[in-house]
């Protein structure tokens, strides 16, 4: 799963009431539903396993390009 589709499925996740990862499982196991989305609903610890593909560059750029004029 990709970064973009993981953003898509936790906009999907939140218009549907849901406001923690934990509720993507909730999504997951109503197989009905979920063929109704327009992504793949992903387990609450994908963000985990995405997160752990940035290096120490990634997580430190955003908060050095916040701090320049």
């Amino acid at each position: 799963m990709s970064g973009g589709e993981f953003a898509l499925a936790t906009a999907v996740v939140q218009l549907t009431g849901e406001d923690h990862l934990v509720g993507s499982d909730r999504l997951r196991a109503d197989r009905v539903g979920e063929g109704l989305l327009p992504a793949p609903v992903p387990a609450s610890t994908t963000a985990a396993t995405l997160a752990e593909r940035f290096g120490q560059a990634q997580w430190e750029g955003p908060p050095d390009a916040l701090r320049q004029p």
